[in-house]
């Protein structure tokens, strides 16, 4: 069973904007002190922000994605609307590597986590998904090292119109 570690903070005054802007790039700071940065699930309610770290150890040991673990902590805290206060946005935060490629790919169907970073021709990216009540908004960022370093360098925030991203990981609220 996964093990959560979760921090409730007051909200405050603050905009869910200003918060979502806020915790990319604490994201962003961690990982350019060269840090192990965990991925993260932001849920804003009206009074609280709740910073849950998904559980890198359980994913590795069930060879599945960090992400997994998303959708069943959004459906915990709405049927805990009553104590923890109803999700008005959430924000997921995590590294991954990416690869272009046609969704008609022979053998897409048996892809599992992990298979793309053994890729040639894959990228190091920085993730970002915000939900709430209407849609799923998916950023991504290439993660662009110093050469021979482990140093970030630059965010390159990449275009994905020409395409888009589906996932079940992620619910609308």
């Amino acid at each position: 069973m996964a093990e959560i570690h979760m921090r409730a903070y007051e909200r405050g005054e603050n905009s869910v904007d200003f918060m979502l802007e806020h915790n990319l790039k604490h994201a962003k700071t961690v990982i350019d002190n060269e840090e192990k940065f965990s991925p993260s699930l932001f849920v804003i309610t009206k009074d609280t922000l709740y910073y849950v770290l998904l559980d890198n150890t359980h994913a590795y040991e069930t060879k599945s994605s960090p992400m997994d673990q998303v959708e069943p902590l959004i459906r915990g805290f709405q049927r805990d609307a009553e104590k923890m206060g109803k999700i008005e946005t959430y924000q997921v935060i995590g590294e991954g590597w990416m690869k272009k490629m046609s969704t008609k790919t022979e053998g897409l169907d048996k892809m599992r986590y992990g298979d793309i970073s053994k890729m040639a021709g894959r990228i190091e990216v920085l993730m970002q998904i915000i939900g709430n009540n209407k849609e799923i908004k998916f950023s991504t960022f290439e993660m662009i090292r110093k050469n021979d370093s482990d140093k970030v360098i630059d965010y390159k925030e990449m275009d994905t119109q020409d395409g888009h991203v589906e996932s079940g990981k992620f619910p609308v609220l």
